[in-house]
């Protein structure tokens, strides 16, 4: 009985060991899992990940480590992967944004009384039109109406090319923030923001003061596509706008009062105004005081400042602090397109400006076969001047060939070219990251070889372009006076009548 009872305790002895040793085996298994290297490092991420959560925010970004594993050595060896960050590990609400220059505010109201110290009471804005360098003209007339009219302004909504925007599937992309298009100092003249505007003229009657006829299809679908985008970027009820037509369309302005004299009467009853297309308003006749207005204005209006640094950086980088732009805007697509040709050359219409269609069409349609006339002038003219370096800005559609054929002849005399492609580059390898020039390029990159251009010793510029206009009027009113026109490189006389076909 006694062998019984010492049997069944040495057994239940042995069981108690037996567990005792598998949970002393689990939990020593435990403590090694714990201590593994591998899951110490996941340990140690998810805290630095947790970590940047609480306090880096959207616009850190931190460096992940992997675990590489090598054949002989007894510990794995941790090593930075560039590849990967922290962010893509992370929740998407804080995920680092896009690395972009520094897109400052282009308006900052004055401190001291403005020049123009004009009636803050009433207030005008501008619906501006066409292409992105048409509306700069259209505002600084703009600007010019309202010290005329002694109204406080404000900036206006900017829009993309329409080319670019019929090819744009983003609903938002057709329309450019002031800051990414113009900088206005507002110690010219009284002016206010965007937002106080549309604060101070919301929910009242609104005065717009339209110019263009009714049967101008072209400003009408302007209108109809951008104008609730001018809406909404004032926070404006559409409802509360009037519509106004200004009377003696086709009347010289010559002297202060007939601005006022052709503002609609009863629209001078309104405190907020829209002016649609002041450009195309009215025809008016600057005396010399009003010339030196236009300047001050063009002054007051550059490029944003990231634009102006950027293109700083460029020419020191890529080009030389001396060097030759030109812009040539005679394009086989628009420009010089063969359906605009025919129609020019065909019928005789009164010359507009320098430059008629059918001296372009006569003269530098042939040019885009056989580059080698206008390659020869550009080559003289540096070889003259001694320039090495030359910018040259051209529609995208002759980049490949008149480009490509013009920097190779130059090439070969030791001159070199660079063109939009450049440009690009160079903003890529800066601003890789930057969602803006991304959604933007095209608007961008004008806007940017603009500004080069602007900053050039000489500059060469194509007559019937408002790409190459506001570049002669930036230069003109810094006092900047070394520009002539492709016309004069091609020793071509404006004033002669074009040679008639054989």
């Amino acid at each position: 009985m006694t062998r019984h009872k010492n049997v069944i305790t040495v057994g239940v002895l042995l069981i108690i060991l037996y567990f005792g040793y598998v949970k002393l085996f689990n939990v020593m298994e435990e403590i090694e899992y714990e201590f593994d290297p591998l899951k110490e490092l996941e340990r140690i991420q998810q805290e630095e990940a947790d970590e940047a959560e609480r306090f880096l925010g959207d616009d850190q970004e931190t460096t992940t480590f992997k675990i590489i594993y090598q054949v002989t050595p007894t510990e794995p060896e941790v090593v930075s992967d560039q590849s990967e960050t922290l962010s893509e590990k992370l929740p998407a609400r804080i995920a680092s944004k896009s690395v972009c220059p520094d897109f400052a505010e282009n308006f900052r109201k004055s401190s001291s009384a403005p020049k123009y110290n004009l009636n803050e009471n009433r207030l005008i804005s501008h619906f501006v039109s066409n292409g992105p360098n048409n509306q700069i003209v259209d505002f600084r007339h703009g600007l010019y109406w309202a010290i005329k009219l002694n109204i406080t302004t404000t900036l206006p909504l900017f829009y993309e090319h329409f080319t670019v925007s019929k090819t744009n599937s983003r609903s938002n992309s057709s329309s450019i923030l002031p800051k990414h298009r113009i900088k206005l100092d507002s110690a010219l003249l009284s002016s206010i923001s965007p937002e106080e505007f549309g604060r101070r003229c919301s929910n009242q009657e609104i005065a717009f003061l339209d110019a263009t006829p009714d049967s101008a299809n072209q400003f009408q679908q302007q209108k109809r596509m951008r104008l609730p985008k001018l809406y909404e970027f004032y926070g404006i009820d559409e409802s509360f706008v009037t519509r106004f037509q200004p009377i003696l369309k086709h009347k010289w302005l010559t002297k202060d009062e007939d601005y006022a004299n052709n503002w609609p009467a009863r629209s001078q009853n309104y405190n907020c105004t829209i002016f649609a297309h002041p450009y195309r308003s009215k025809f008016i006749k600057m005396s010399e005081e009003d010339e030196k207005l236009w300047k001050e204005i063009v002054r007051a209006t550059p490029r944003p400042q990231y634009i102006s640094k950027m293109a700083e950086e460029f020419i020191e980088e890529e080009m030389s602090q001396r060097f030759l732009a030109i812009h040539w805007r005679y394009d086989r697509i628009d420009f010089l397109s063969k359906g605009r040709c025919r129609k020019f050359t065909k019928t005789k219409r009164k010359r507009r400006g320098l430059l008629s269609y059918e001296r372009a069409c006569k003269e530098f349609y042939p040019l885009l076969s056989d580059v080698t006339p206008l390659a020869t002038k550009i080559l003289e003219f540096t070889t003259e001047h001694n320039f090495r370096h030359v910018f040259l800005a051209l529609p995208p559609i002759e980049i490949r060939k008149l480009g490509n054929s013009i920097k190779e002849k130059l090439a070969e005399k030791k001159v070199f070219v660079k063109m939009e492609g450049a440009v690009k580059n160079f903003v890529l390898e800066k601003y890789p990251d930057c969602d803006y020039f991304r959604e933007h390029t095209e608007d961008m990159l004008s806007l940017l070889e603009q500004e080069i251009v602007s900053k050039s010793t000489f500059f060469i510029r194509s007559l019937r372009s408002t790409w190459s206009s506001n570049i002669y009027f930036d230069r003109i009113s810094h006092g900047i006076n070394t520009t002539i026109s492709v016309l004069d490189l091609m020793g071509i006389d404006i004033y002669a009548k074009p040679k008639p076909d054989k």
